[in-house]
């Protein structure tokens, strides 16, 4: 056989082995590397799947951590809440206890405001009574020893100091002639008994005042509580003898001032109020009245009725210095 033949078909068969094991291994390449391609992108899948999976199962932790987190807040909140129940019952007992004290504290003190409201508003309404002002106030009358002569005249006096044996007065000088023709007394108004008054001392300051006494008590009469200076504006009060009629209450206010020593006085007067107490609403003696304001400049003039003329507490003082204490 020709050597070119063989060396042909060993060529040729070299080449079949070629190609077997090509065909053989490169199936088999292929193979392994779509395999290992798919196996590649498998376990790059399985791996994403894995993390997805860790991430999930990391998520279900962490939501079953948030949970519990959310469960021990809600605890907490719950118990913090149940804590700040207690605190805060505990602050209202406190606030309670608090408000009860400082409502007592408010009602003690709306007590004690509304008692001296009450009290400034007594003080402020505050009047002597009409029956201590009868009992410090006299009816003087005069009359002529003559029985034949029917003319008399009256007036007023305040009881300005009580012993057991003498009672003592203070009423102007114009309300008790002091002559051989006349008599003074004191008129006990329930028993009609005369008590006859006797001068004690008359004034020197050329004011219309005197201190006159009687022998005995009159019963249910006392002194006047004392002196006392008065004010513009201030509330007085009076009972007298009006036109005849014994111990007619009247009020008024002190107005201004007078000449040197005199009171003017808002107050209704007329005949017989003359040696009229006018007393504060202590009832204490701050001016002693004897006349109405004169409002015209004739000779005689006329009487304002409606505003009187008193001697002030200061003359006062001077009469009755070593009589009342």
């Amino acid at each position: 056989m020709p050597s070119e033949f063989i060396t042909n078909v060993q060529k040729i068969s070299k080449i079949k082995k070629i190609w077997r094991w090509i065909l053989k291994y490169s199936f088999r390449i292929v193979i392994t590397t779509f395999l290992s391609i798919y196996l590649v992108g498998l376990s790059l899948t399985i791996d994403d799947i894995l993390k997805i999976e860790v991430l999930i199962a990391e998520q279900n932790i962490e939501m079953a951590q948030i949970q519990a987190t959310q469960y021990t807040i809600m605890d907490d909140v719950l118990i913090a809440l149940k804590n700040k129940n207690e605190q805060s019952n505990a602050k209202i007992e406190d606030l309670a206890n608090t408000v009860t004290t400082l409502g007592e504290a408010l009602q003690q003190s709306d007590a004690q405001r509304n008692a001296k409201i009450e009290a400034t508003l007594s003080r402020m309404a505050q009047k002597p009574t009409y029956d201590y002002l009868k009992s410090i106030t006299v009816y003087l009358k005069g009359k002529a020893k003559d029985p034949t002569i029917k003319k008399g005249w009256g007036g007023t006096g305040v009881i300005i100091k009580v012993t057991k044996d003498e009672t003592y007065i203070l009423t102007n000088n114009h309300m008790c002639e002091w002559n051989e023709d006349s008599i003074c007394y004191v008129e006990d108004i329930d028993t009609k008994v005369e008590y006859p008054i006797t001068l004690v001392k008359s004034n020197h300051f050329d004011e219309d005042i005197q201190v006159v006494k009687f022998s005995g008590r009159i019963p249910g009469k006392q002194a006047v509580k004392g002196v006392a200076d008065s004010k513009i504006q201030e509330s007085v009060y009076m009972v007298g003898q009006n036109n005849g009629t014994p111990f007619v209450y009247g009020e008024g206010t002190v107005a201004g001032t007078y000449g040197d020593h005199d009171l003017l006085l808002q107050m209704s007067s007329t005949h017989g109020n003359s040696g009229s107490g006018i007393i504060n609403k202590d009832g204490y003696l701050v001016g002693l009245l004897y006349a109405g304001q004169i409002i015209s400049p004739t000779l005689w003039g006329i009487a304002d009725v409606s505003h009187a003329i008193c001697i002030n507490s200061k003359v006062v003082r001077l009469m009755t210095a070593g009589i009342i204490e």
